[in-house]
């Protein structure tokens, strides 16, 4: 089930391009992840023939890949355009980006393109520069609320995901469909370093669930900020870095985990 909450105005002048067949070149969606970037250029994609489009959704994005995405652009569409989507390029390698910088000059007149990026920054400027941009911005809290209500989702399970993503209708339902909430449960009850090694060991994390529970923890740091004024900041500090690193760099989430069990519990 595909979410697609808020952002109108943006959707709508989107919609106005296609209608008007000005929808062609190079795009940037940018925002937090989760407020349905990647979802809206999907259904911007139904507009052409599915032989013509490309999707593309990997947590990092190599030379091999950018390669693929040529040979597809080459070949001569079977309609008027091709589409190429690609999720998370913010996460691309810099010889990667590079590598596409040729495929916004060279494919800009007959085909569309569409980035879906986070961190705008993390995107070279000579990309920025050859694209159409446009900001996605966070969800009303309410009309998410409302909309998994009325998808039956437990109310008690669904004001915790909120409260880790109060605007990402997106992350709230990744929240909502897996044992993060039972997992959260375990990792706040941890009492003693024998109770670290226990969840350590059993636990099967991968690096979705642990960014997840980064987040969760960075929350509960800035109401802790909130209340008490003299709030060492090397805590939240260590979370965002370890945000930062876990999201950029191929890292084993294992040994991540282990380093935030240790830093936030030793």
């Amino acid at each position: 089930m595909e979410i697609l909450l808020g952002n109108r105005l943006v959707r709508e002048r989107l919609e106005n391009l296609i209608l008007h067949k000005n929808f062609d070149g190079n795009f940037i969606f940018y925002g937090p992840e989760g407020v349905g970037k990647f979802s809206f250029a999907k259904s911007l994609a139904l507009n052409f023939d599915p032989h013509d489009t490309r999707i593309i959704q990997k947590d990092s994005l190599g030379i091999d890949d950018i390669k693929e995405i040529n040979e597809f652009l080459l070949k001569k569409p079977l309609k008027d355009r091709k589409i190429v989507i690609i999720d998370n390029f913010d996460l691309a390698t810099k010889e990667a980006q590079n590598a596409f910088l040729k495929n916004l000059e060279d494919f800009h007149k007959r085909n569309v393109i569409i980035l879906i990026v986070s961190f705008l920054g993390y995107v070279l400027k000579t990309i920025q520069s050859r694209c159409q941009i446009f900001k996605f911005s966070g969800v009303d809290r309410g009309e998410i609320k409302i909309f998994f209500k009325k998808q039956g989702y437990d109310e008690k399970k669904l004001e915790i995901a909120l409260s880790i993503y109060p605007h990402q209708p997106g992350m709230v339902k990744r929240v909502l469909e897996s044992d993060f909430i039972a997992f959260i449960d375990t990792f706040l009850n941890i009492k003693n370093k024998g109770n670290i090694w226990k969840l350590y060991k059993m636990e099967d994390i991968d690096k979705e669930k642990l960014l997840t529970l980064i987040v969760f923890l960075i929350q509960r740091e800035r109401e802790k900020m909130r209340e008490f004024s003299n709030y060492d900041f090397q805590r939240v500090e260590f979370l965002l870095e370890t945000f930062h690193n876990l999201r950029s760099y191929n890292l084993n989430p294992k040994i991540q985990f282990l380093n935030l069990l240790v830093n936030y519990y030793g």
